[in-house]
């Protein structure tokens, strides 16, 4: 197999393994709708405690 000097770094051991752990992940992890309104009350609470 000829692999590209620029994707060379895709191929190591390091990679790979890095690359099957977040395949996992995603497969373990599905996509799923953002509750915005959550998202906000989040936010509004940090800024309310990073302010105190």
């Amino acid at each position: 197999m000829n692999i590209p000097n620029k994707e060379r770094w895709l191929h190591t051991p390091q990679m790979k393994a890095k690359l099957a752990r977040a395949d996992t992940w995603m497969r373990v992890n599905p996509p799923r709708d953002t509750d915005l309104a959550e998202m906000d009350r989040h936010i509004e609470r940090k800024d309310k405690n990073d302010s105190i």
